[in-house]
């Protein structure tokens, strides 16, 4: 997906890219950031991001769709604006 992140794996399918999610029941806006350790463990590093924010949005390549965790592997069937909706995951 655009909107600033990488979606170009640099290295193992294990790359892990940027998060941002909006926690609803608290109000707070959280990046994560994530880390390897020196023990090759990957830490997680939440901090909250300071309110009011602006965002600069790649709305032209935006995608939406489904995105299920139900077998806790993420399956994501996304497709673009204006392309056809891919089909919704039988468990949603």
């Amino acid at each position: 997906m655009a909107l600033g992140f990488s979606t170009q794996a640099t290295g193992s399918s294990g790359d892990i890219l940027p998060i941002v999610k909006w926690d609803a029941k608290g109000g707070d806006l959280i990046r994560q950031d994530r880390t390897q350790g020196a023990d090759g463990m990957w830490v997680k590093d939440e901090s909250e991001v300071a309110l009011p924010v602006k965002f600069i949005m790649d709305l032209e390549r935006i995608e939406v769709g489904f995105l299920s965790f139900a077998s806790g592997a993420p399956d994501f069937r996304v497709a673009k604006i204006g392309e056809p909706r891919p089909e919704c995951p039988p468990d949603l």
